[in-house]
């Protein structure tokens, strides 16, 4: 990929807009990490690109860093085998325009050959936003780098996820087996891990996955996979120290419990979000080496794989919000959960995000006819659309989907069930950026209307895959619009994926 130049002023900035709007700055990641109340950014010199150096002679020697990591070998950015997409502008004229405007990219990108996406990840950082998504989990992904208003297509990214970030904006990502990998100028460095001092079947290595802390001190999350023995993974923290690693448990008790979150919060606290699959309302929390405290369980109307926790600030200035923050929904409206320690974690409703309200049965058993039509008309955040992301300060910034459904469906009855079909179905939406007090109060909102928004089957809940991310004062966000299913509407067989992707300056947002 050709190097980004930066036109713009020192940290953190894209560049001035070139083919796809974008205005002066853009920055960040995904996943991340912190480790203690006082931090220190990394002094690392800088590639023209605005990311991290990574040495003379990294890319074609595959050296450590300097910083205790053992060599690597490169995976080098290569182009993709099929980037069977087209890539437009998106249009948010209606929101903003000029140098004062947000929105510093904003693309439209159509794939005739996918249908819709399971997933998208996104990686941020001072320069360029990567990009990684995947129809199905057993198919290979497709990846990209939007940099100054640019799209290249790039091989897959390696591994299975963005997995934390240094404090100027070195990404890593997870590797297969006992292996890891860290961004460099150009590809990746597959990193192998040595000196693992876990006791485990070589069979199950499963995954290694980065955590750099606050002062970018480098800690492993390494995976095991008991397929040998019972069935489940079993997750092992490792510290660094005198050279070598320091092993704690993460999965604390029975292995069936899965941690939603193994990371650290903004004063450098080791902490675990668990889920318990016996139990899948229950959520658990818990700083390392204290006990676990159970939180309140969800009502019938949200479940647990809607807990969002943001990663840790990068590059980690400070701690002005919350340490210990989880957006989720709750008796149908968005709530923040909030406090210093798991002791005084409190949980409040926010106020203008109230939640869809439940849609029609498509079908419902009955034993009289005719059965009965359905109208329905709600606005509200869609059913799994939402996400929590912190700036730099630590900061929270609640980002979600506002969707408006006006729907009609009639049924007819078959033996004694009624059978529900669509008459209508139209939506309206717009993405909502809106800045987050400890207390769930709201500060600062940017609304940016989606033209061509598919409205999902009433009767079901959002399929629709919707991902967030920050670095420094700027947001990520990448979300489908329309899609190609037999659960979306409007389908017809000119319908494909149409993701839109943004990138948002907070510090422009009134």
């Amino acid at each position: 990929m050709r190097a980004p130049t930066l036109l713009c002023a020192p940290t953190l900035l894209f560049a001035l807009p070139l083919v796809i709007g974008c205005n002066e700055r853009v920055a960040g990641d995904e996943q991340v990490d912190t480790s203690q109340t006082e931090t220190s950014t990394s002094e690392t010199s800088t590639s023209e690109s605005g990311d991290p150096d990574p040495g003379d002679t990294e890319e074609e020697t595959g050296d450590g860093d300097g910083d205790g990591e053992p060599p690597g070998d490169l995976i080098p950015d290569g182009e993709a085998l099929n980037p069977d997409c087209e890539v437009s502008p998106g249009d948010h004229s209606g929101v903003c325009e000029g140098p004062q405007c947000p929105i510093l990219e904003d693309i439209e990108l159509r794939c005739p050959h996918l249908d819709f996406v399971n997933r998208i990840e996104l990686g941020l950082t001072p320069s360029r936003l990567y990009v990684d998504y995947r129809q199905s989990w057993d198919e290979g992904s497709d990846s990209f780098i939007l940099a100054n208003g640019e799209v290249d297509f790039v091989a897959p990214l390696p591994g299975p996820g963005f997995s934390g970030q240094r404090n100027d904006g070195t990404l890593y990502r997870a590797g297969e087996g006992e292996t890891y990998h860290r961004q460099v100028e150009g590809g990746w460095l597959q990193i192998p891990l040595l000196g693992n001092p876990v006791e485990f079947d070589p069979d199950d290595a499963e995954a290694v996955w980065p955590r750099p802390s606050l002062d970018d001190e480098l800690h492993l999350m390494f995976a095991e996979a008991l397929s040998s023995q019972r069935g489940g993974t079993k997750f092992h923290w490792l510290a660094p120290h005198d050279g070598g690693w320091v092993v704690e448990e993460v999965t604390v008790g029975d292995v069936a419990r899965w941690p939603l979150v193994v990371d650290f919060d903004p004063l450098g606290r080791r902490h675990v979000w668990m889920e318990i699959y016996d139990e899948p309302e229950d959520l658990s929390f818990r700083v390392f080496g204290e006990p676990e405290t159970q939180l309140p369980a969800f009502s019938g109307d949200a479940y647990a794989g809607r807990n969002q926790v943001p990663t840790p600030p990068r590059p980690a200035l400070g701690a002005e919000g919350p340490p210990l923050a989880m957006l989720r929904a709750h008796q149908q409206n968005l709530v923040l959960l909030t406090g210093h320690d798991p002791g005084d974690l409190i949980e409040t409703p926010i106020a203008g995000a109230r939640h869809l309200e439940d849609r029609c049965d498509s079908d419902y058993s009955s034993f009289q006819a005719p059965c009965e039509p359905c109208e329905y008309d709600d606005a509200g955040v869609e059913f799994s659309n939402y996400e929590l992301v912190r700036g730099s300060h630590g900061e929270l910034w609640g980002v979600w989907l506002w969707i408006s459904v006006d729907a009609s469906m009639s049924s007819q009855q078959v033996d004694n069930t009624c059978v529900g079909s669509v008459d209508s179905i139209e939506a309206t939406g717009e993405l909502r950026i809106v800045e987050l007090g400890a207390d769930a109060s709201v500060g600062r909102q940017l609304a940016i209307p989606l033209d061509g928004l598919v409205a999902f089957e009433i009767g079901s809940s959002s399929n629709r895959t919707f991902s967030a991310t920050a670095y420094d004062d700027v947001i990520a966000v990448a979300l489908e619009v329309a899609v190609d299913t037999d659960y979306a509407y409007p389908f017809n067989d000119d319908t494909n994926l149409m993701t839109r992707v943004m990138v948002i300056d907070t510090t422009l947002i009134e």
